[in-house]
């Protein structure tokens, strides 16, 4: 009782605070429990942790899913999904994945390994034609762990943002351009994060599976999991119920306490780079896709722990992703992420038979960086995870 008492009070003393300046979050009620199987205190200290947050880093919008045991146990919607409009962010909203896409991508690949079509271990030129001599050694593994030293198909001159195809302007003409250019470094030596490893992937997957790889993963993820509101596209695109997408100005992080003005945020991702980040979904939809991916729907368990074990350097020593997942290697709570455009993360905890899905329309919210205290709330050990 007093644990619940103590997270009213905190919940009574936060949520006023949020009627602030403009650039504060307006928080609408959480959506209803699918399946209310948490204890108050706990859907109170939620609670606390995501409104302290949102005003914190001055979030408009925020969607959460909690799944314990295979189970949505909590989703909410919070504050704005279109500022200009003043529309509230609900349930259904479609948020920005971004490179949270790569977790997808990676389950596309082990599918197709589990059905004896790819190997991991076998050079991505046994599947694609016309790869540079450099590049022919490369291995499936390699590129899923972004250990393959390929140079970047993007320009990011300013280190940021989702970046403009390199070469003359179009796919084709970035394909042949990054295919010039020297490896980075040999196969398996550095870790380099690298979109050319993925759209590398893409072409691999629309070989071997027969068909372009976003008709694959929403025939073999999305419908089989009943996450039907997944959906590729990015800025240019009309997604219906898509929230509007900010940043603040001058890439400042904190918009509430530099006073910077917000702004719009526009992503694009050539068709060949949805499998590095062109996903859009609802909380819900990650969710639900995270339960079949998890009860075998999706991929078996011997498949499943192949994907969120690390990859590894030449030297033997392990590498900081599994299958196109970053992972958190704690020896007694280990966690698969998905993480994306500062905006948007999912974590998995399998030992703890928990998963926590946060996304945001705030290109600079880090939901990663306060995943651990929502978990925290469920399980104190894990909110002293590094985040």
């Amino acid at each position: 009782m007093a644990v619940s008492l103590l997270a009213a009070a905190l919940l009574a003393i936060v949520s006023p605070a949020l009627a602030g300046p403009e650039v504060q979050p307006r928080v609408t009620s959480p959506q209803p429990l699918e399946d209310a199987t948490l204890s108050p205190a706990r859907r109170a200290g939620v609670e606390v942790v995501v409104r302290v947050e949102m005003k914190r880093r001055a979030i408009p919008g925020l969607q959460l899913a909690i799944v314990r045991r295979g189970r949505i146990v909590f989703q909410g919607a919070y504050g704005i999904a279109d500022e200009e409009a003043g529309a509230p962010a609900t349930a259904a909203s479609l948020f920005t994945l971004n490179s949270a896409t790569k977790a997808f991508t990676g389950v596309a690949v082990m599918q197709l390994v589990q059905a004896g079509k790819l190997s991991l271990d076998s050079p991505a030129s046994d599947y694609v034609d016309d790869l540079p001599a450099s590049w022919k050694a490369i291995t499936i593994r390699q590129l899923l762990t972004h250990v393959s030293g390929l140079p970047e198909i993007l320009d990011l001159p300013n280190g940021q943002g989702t970046g403009t195809l390199i070469g003359r302007g179009g796919e084709d003409s970035a394909w042949s351009t990054v295919k010039l250019r020297p490896l980075e470094a040999r196969p398996g030596v550095s870790y380099s994060y690298n979109q050319t490893n993925y759209v590398l992937l893409g072409k691999i997957i629309d070989r071997v599976a027969g068909v372009p790889f976003a008709q694959y993963i929403k025939a073999h993820e999305f419908e089989p999991a009943g996450a039907t509101h997944l959906v590729f596209g990015d800025a240019r695109d009309v997604v219906p119920g898509r929230v509007r997408t900010y940043r603040y100005a001058n890439g400042t992080v904190d918009g509430s306490e530099t006073g910077a003005p917000l702004e719009h945020a526009f992503d694009e991702f050539s068709p060949f780079l949805r499998t590095a980040g062109g996903l859009n979904g609802s909380a819900t939809d990650v969710a639900r896709w995270l339960i079949a991916l998890e009860n075998g729907t999706l991929v078996d368990k011997r498949t499943l722990d192949i994907m969120w074990t690390p990859g590894r350097f030449a030297d033997g020593k392990p590498t900081t992703w599994g299958m196109g997942w970053p992972l958190r290697t704690d020896v007694m709570h280990p966690a698969a992420t998905g993480i994306g455009g500062r905006r948007s993360a999912f974590f998995v905890y399998p030992k703890d038979d928990l998963a926590i899905v946060v996304l945001t329309n705030l290109a600079g919210a880090n939901p990663e960086e306060f995943i651990v205290e929502i978990a925290g709330v469920l399980n104190p050990e894990l909110r002293h995870l590094t985040p």
